[in-house]
């Protein structure tokens, strides 16, 4: 059988997962004699969107029409196992139709697992960056993550290709990553940047109604990857995101940058009491340029406040393999006589690009960044009626505030308002 389009094949590559989705019965016995097992899993997301904006948009120059339509997100399909007792693999195919994912290898590594709690894992994988961003997608509190929380990620998380050295305790989390990546928002896919992510995540008070966790993380490229031969600059672009990936065009920038490196620091922190869940992180980016005289660096920065409240009373729990808190399970599933866990969710970002951005209708000071300041306010209902499925239910109020060129006018106000609302329909196995 010839498969044609990208969404095909992945379609292909999942259904073959789910048809093999039973490992126990899979397995030859010598194959479970030697140690080696193997599970399928998977994760498929379709999102339908509306974007309201007001007239006025239609003549900026960024984000004049947000597209209204239905996405598949995410298409994922992994097979994971243990081999020889201490090895652990994984293999991981990723894509979607938005074309924001291509169809790709997203993750392929082995890890050593016999210095427990200690593990060391080599191949291409995601690096493990702040709290909310390993938090896993599937068990998020709104149907992406933070723009604070994806950029973070973005500058050394991954997918990349090289080791991490990993301790996973039962109530503290640490990790250090090197690699080589390509940056998700960078159009450069015949070189790599060299990578690092670092964090250390800590529950440092625990009983039986509550769990408070603190974490420190950090992110960067330690050499931005070479441009075209010929070219003097190395180009490196830093996007925002408005955390829902139906239309993903990026409203706030650093635009291209020549630099020799970047970074990011993070510190979060996040708590549950009964079926309440509170988390919060503040960042700090910076890009370090290849200066000339007026060629100078810059700093960016943004935070994140989100709750949640399980109306049916379950709890998001900590998850030491992760370091993070993820969802949960619904204790009287729908296929078992209940209704399944609804939650309710909140949260606040804000991403701010700007750096010296001066006045609108003035020029840019010198060294200074008019990349944006991009608040969002999520709001969303979340109902889960069995482990596999999801529907979430968003809406978002973004607010842009921006000076750039519109028209002949360069130093023009460019800000809009806008509201989404969006609905996720979630499989995963």
């Amino acid at each position: 059988m010839r498969i044609k389009s990208r969404a095909g094949w992945l379609a292909a590559a999942l259904a073959a997962a789910m048809a093999s989705s039973h490992p126990a019965q899979a397995q030859t016995a010598p194959a479970a004699e030697i140690g080696f097992t193997y599970e399928f899993h998977g994760t498929v997301q379709y999102d339908m969107a509306s974007y309201m904006q007001s007239a006025s948009a239609r003549a900026l120059p960024i984000g004049a029409n947000l597209s209204d339509r239905g996405v598949w997100r995410r298409l994922w399909a992994r097979v994971v196992g243990n081999m020889s007792h201490d090895w652990l693999y994984l293999f991981e195919v990723q894509g979607n139709t938005s074309g924001t994912i291509p169809v790709s290898i997203r993750q392929a590594y082995v890890e050593y697992d016999g210095w427990a709690p200690v593990a060391l894992r080599i191949g291409a994988y995601v690096g493990s960056t702040g709290m909310e961003g390993s938090t896993p997608v599937a068990s998020a509190i709104l149907m992406e993550r933070s723009s604070v929380s994806t950029l973070q990620r973005s500058m050394g998380g991954g997918p990349l290709t090289g080791a991490a050295l990993l301790y996973t305790g039962r109530d503290f989390y640490a990790s250090l990553a090197l690699g080589a990546g390509v940056l998700a928002d960078t159009p450069l896919d015949w070189d790599r940047h060299s990578t690092f992510a670092a964090r250390v995540a800590d529950v440092v008070y625990r009983d039986s109604d509550t769990a408070v966790a603190v974490a420190a993380s950090s992110t960067g490229i330690l050499r931005v990857a070479d441009s075209p031969p010929g070219s003097p600059t190395r180009r490196l672009q830093l996007n925002g995101n408005t955390e829902l990936g139906v239309d993903a065009t990026a409203l706030v920038s650093s635009g291209a940058l020549n630099a020799e490196s970047a970074w990011s620091w993070a510190l979060e922190s996040a708590g549950t009491w009964r079926s309440f869940f509170a988390q919060a992180g503040y960042a700090r980016f910076g890009v370090n340029r290849r200066q000339t005289l007026t060629d100078i660096g810059r700093n960016y920065q943004g935070f994140y406040l989100g709750a949640s409240w399980i109306v049916t009373g379950e709890r998001r729990r900590w998850s030491p393999g992760n370091g993070a808190f993820i969802g949960p399970a619904p204790s009287q599933p729908l296929d078992k006589g209940g209704l399944g866990a609804f939650e309710v969710a909140v949260r606040y970002s804000d991403l701010d690009f700007n750096d010296n951005p001066g006045q609108a209708g003035a020029a840019v000071p010198l060294g200074g960044s008019r990349g944006g300041d991009q608040r969002i306010l999520g709001l969303g209902l979340n109902w889960s009626p069995t482990d596999q499925f999801r529907f979430m239910l968003q809406f978002q109020n973004v607010e842009i505030e921006r000076i750039g060129a519109l028209g002949a006018n360069p130093n023009a106000d460019i800000s809009q308002t806008y509201q989404s609302i969006a609905l996720r329909s979630q499989f995963t196995f």
